[in-house]
């Protein structure tokens, strides 16, 4: 590895806009300008070898209002030049990032996602003896960007991202070219397709400036309610998403065609319910069938239809409060603490198809304390004492302002297996496994495919997920 430094400059400077003013009618102007300086930056320093910059920037908070945030700019300009970013927020002690001990981890979690970006990632290589050694694995995400977010354009793209653990090849479904490219290629690719804002003839420039720059009079909201039609039935489209039916039908286009792809190859497709369900109904519960997949208006058709060797199966985890928190009692003290492993209903058969994965309490959170409460007081363990320390009682303890480790647990539906090997179980298991990668240091809330395919957002969204704030891997956040 060749490692360049110099000043970012420019680079992290707050936009440019038009007369000093910063309005969402002149953002595509601003974006526009800083990506041509940042492209022609490249084409000055003459570093043909240079595939990654990481750049030092403010936290995200210190650019306001929020249309001045330089990143999603800083990307695009970048991606032109054939270079993927990764942004590491600034050491500050007003936003509480300016410790030795944070500095060092969030330095280590940006390399580690430039490394991942760059396609270094080793899938695990599984140990369930039922299934193929040549087994590839295939996450599908569906990347969303709202239409009241800073560029004013809902914008919507599947995304498929395939691993195998064979060859440790980490790889894209490129749609336009009806192949799979390098995972690099693929955010690149992502980055330079990447739609900026213009002007709305039906947002007016009150409706699109806050005081502060924020924006208002938009929800975006996929949940929302549905108008109803004069049969008194629901739409199908609504005013937050008016086109979702064409939506749909290229979304099952995307999945029909990358699957013929891989029609003769051992495959694992995994897929996330709250993500994808709007996209591919299917997924929702009502309408899952075993064995069979079904796009569109067509019925459900028996799974070997796209791949003999096909296998798919549908997680679902605690966004929305879908899935529990959990914990697991001792059988001696009673106490509650958590276990890890995948878990099946007590009086389940071969044929069942749900399980959940729990993992171990990652390190992030080692001192959180598991009886903490937010509406009781706690009496903390007695310690040991040494010889010449009188015997005391602890104190009781209040816990309203200490972080707490969430535990959610991560729900595994088999929803179809090839005839081959029509028992779910060792399906569950891999998925299970999946989420234990090896160049990880915690349980990742994802299995590894879909989890790579997630962060492809980095590079469609604006400012979801840029920084290395948002690289925590572990399934659960903190809170408070």
């Amino acid at each position: 590895m060749r490692l360049y430094l110099e000043d970012a400059g420019v680079v992290a400077a707050r936009l440019d806009f038009p007369d000093g003013q910063p309005k969402r009618k002149t953002l595509t102007t601003a974006i526009s300008a800083r990506r041509r300086e940042i492209a022609e930056l490249c084409e000055r320093d003459e570093r043909p070898d240079v595939q990654a910059v990481v750049v030092e920037i403010g936290h995200p908070k210190s650019f306001r209002p929020d249309i001045v945030d330089p990143k999603f700019a800083v990307r695009l300009g970048y991606a032109d030049a054939g270079r993927l970013t990764k942004f590491i927020t600034l050491p500050s002690s007003h936003w509480n990032t300016a410790t030795k001990k944070s500095i060092a981890h969030r330095a280590l979690q940006a390399w580690n996602d430039v490394l991942r970006q760059l396609g270094v990632c080793t899938a695990p290589e599984h140990s369930v003896d039922e299934l193929p050694k040549d087994l590839e694995y295939v996450a599908l995400w569906m990347v969303k960007r709202r239409a009241d977010g800073p560029t004013r354009k809902r914008r919507t793209s599947p995304v498929a991202v395939k691993m195998s653990a064979a060859d440790s090849s980490v790889m894209g479904w490129d749609p336009d070219r009806g192949d799979w490219i390098p995972y690099p290629e693929l955010l690149l690719s992502l980055a330079r397709h990447a739609e900026i804002p213009g002007e709305y003839e039906e947002f007016d420039e009150e409706d699109q400036d806050g005081e502060d720059g924020e924006v208002t009079g938009a929800t975006g909201e996929e949940d929302a309610p549905r108008p109803e039609a004069e049969d008194g039935k629901r739409q199908r489209t609504t005013t937050w998403v008016p086109d979702l039916d064409d939506q749909r039908a290229e979304t099952a286009q995307f999945i029909r065609a990358m699957l013929y792809s891989l029609r003769d190859r051992h495959v694992l497709l995994l897929s996330h319910a709250q993500n994808s369900r709007l996209h591919w109904p299917w997924l929702t519960n009502g309408r899952l069938r075993p064995d069979a997949l079904q796009f569109g208006p067509n019925p459900a058709q028996h799974i070997t239809l796209y791949g003999e060797n096909l296998c798919h199966v549908r997680v679902r985890d605690h966004a929305s409060d879908e899935t529990p928190q959990w914990f697991a009692p001792d059988d001696d003290t009673a106490d509650h603490g958590f276990a890890s492993g995948l878990w099946a209903h007590p009086g389940a058969d071969d044929d069942h198809r749900v399980y959940y994965s729990t993992g171990e309490k990652p390190h992030t959170a080692k001192h959180a304390v598991k009886t903490a409460s937010k509406i009781a007081t706690r009496i903390p363990l007695k310690k040991k004492r040494s010889e010449d320390e009188e015997d005391k009682e602890p104190e009781p303890v209040i816990d309203t302002g200490t972080n707490a480790w969430n535990p959610a647990a991560l729900e595994i539906a088999v929803v179809a297996v090839p005839e081959k090997s029509s028992v779910p179980g060792p399906w569950a298991a891999i998925t299970h496994q999946l989420r234990r990668a090896p160049d990880y240091n915690v349980i990742l809330g994802l299995p590894l495919p879909l989890h790579m395919a997630a962060k492809t957002a980095q590079y469609v969204l604006p400012h979801d997920g840029d920084s290395d704030e948002s690289s925590g891997e572990e399934g659960s956040p903190p809170s408070r």
